[in-house]
């Protein structure tokens, strides 16, 4: 799977989708019918009718500690302090954040919320 910065600040949800399928942001966010952000829930659809095989709903966590996240799943975090929220890919055990960047651990300005399995 290829980092695809997102072009946006608004636009990660469609970001990820397009990083998954190859396809172009342009493509997903007229699938999606938005350039801005989207609800989690508007994802899962978007995701079957491309035929991304994915769990059947978000995984809500509400633990603050340690948690184990799938190898390969979207995540939805928060920015510490805020409440804003922010998706990014789990894949292979590397996060790959819309915004550019490469993870191997999320970086502390991350709470994760809620993640939705990629089979």
């Amino acid at each position: 799977m290829k980092l695809i910065k997102q072009n946006k600040d608004t636009n990660c949800a469609q970001t990820c989708i397009a990083m998954i399928t190859g396809k172009d942001i342009q493509f997903i966010e007229l699938l999606a019918g938005s350039d801005k952000g989207l609800f989690v829930k508007r994802i899962i659809p978007i995701c079957k009718w491309l035929n991304i095989k994915i769990g059947k709903e978000w995984i809500t966590i509400k633990w603050i500690g340690k948690y184990l996240l799938p190898l390969n799943c979207f995540v939805l975090v928060e920015f510490k302090n805020e409440k804003m929220g922010h998706l990014i890919i789990r894949n292979k055990g590397k996060f790959l954040d819309p915004n550019g960047t490469q993870y191997y651990l999320l970086p502390k300005r991350y709470k994760v919320k809620a993640y939705l399995k990629i089979k």
